[in-house]
């Protein structure tokens, strides 16, 4: 048994604009010194057997000589990358980030480059990641009414998750067993 859950490239986006602004501590967590925000996306599209690109515009906040100076970034280009992660007994699914190309102010496309080499670093060193663990969240049991003289609850355990992505949708299929407890006589 399974369960396909479809999102277009629309649907992305309108989930993504919930969550603008949108600020992402890079380095030391509490610190503020480097941050990366999104303030508004220009578009998103999906890529086949890759991602999520998300084209946006926003500001980032970096150390030069020990002072935080914020700079505009004209374009940003973002792919979020979904996979499912097995883990702790159930699968997660998991979204990584990936600046693909910055336009920064005031700086030439080289050191454009080398900040966004250097935010891609900081980004899979601190796990920046969106993680849904929807093994855990979509197995359950459900308790049967006495009116079920032989069954007293019904299970769902989800056993495995993909991913799929097309050029209209992004996908996630859940397989799902069942169990059924006997009720005691």
């Amino acid at each position: 048994m399974h369960v396909d859950m479809v999102l277009s490239s629309e649907d992305l986006g309108t989930a993504l604009e919930q969550f603008l602004p949108l600020e992402i501590e890079l380095g030391k967590s509490g610190t503020g010194e480097r941050i990366v925000a999104i303030d508004v996306v220009t578009g998103v599209s999906l890529v086949p057997h890759t991602g999520v690109r998300i084209q946006c515009a926003g500001h980032l906040r970096w150390p030069v000589f020990g002072v935080g100076v914020p700079v505009r970034i004209h374009r940003l280009g973002i792919l979020v990358l979904p996979t499912v992660r097995p883990g702790d007994g159930h699968d997660s699914l998991v979204f990584k980030l990936k600046i693909e190309d910055a336009d920064i102010a005031w700086l030439p496309a080289l050191a454009d480059q080398s900040i966004a080499e250097r935010v891609n670093r900081d980004l899979a060193a601190h796990n920046v990641e969106l993680t849904w663990d929807f093994g855990r969240t979509l197995s359950h049991v459900f308790a049967l009414s006495a009116a079920f003289r032989t069954a007293s609850a019904i299970g769902l355990h989800v056993t495995a998750g993909e991913v799929t992505i097309a050029e209209s949708a992004l996908g996630l299929t859940v397989n799902f067993r069942t169990s059924v407890q006997r009720r005691l006589a």
